[in-house]
């Protein structure tokens, strides 16, 4: 099963991803995504994108976690819940 962890800040990600390591998951199935990294044409859908490719069922996709980092903002952890919310019931029509 699939799992998103919320982080509320880049080191956050940093310690969530070296804990993950101790405990033995592979790099290759831990997803890491900054909204801030993203350029400005993309990050209006980045959240989402990143949602539909992380649920994919494919080959191609060897994530199992994906790790959300929210920048110290206190308001996107909400955001995030509401952009994937929309994201899941648009794929279930």
């Amino acid at each position: 099963m699939k799992k998103i962890i919320i982080c509320e800040g880049k080191y956050d990600g940093i310690f969530m991803q070296n804990l993950m390591a101790r405990l033995g998951v592979p790099e290759n199935k831990i997803k890491i995504f900054s909204q801030e990294d993203e350029d400005m044409k993309q990050k209006k859908h980045a959240e989402s994108t990143v949602l539909k490719q992380f649920t994919e069922k494919n080959l191609y996709n060897p994530h199992e976690f994906l790790v959300k980092l929210e920048g110290g903002k206190d308001s996107a952890t909400k955001i995030f819940c509401r952009v994937a919310k929309r994201t899941f019931w648009i794929e279930r029509i």
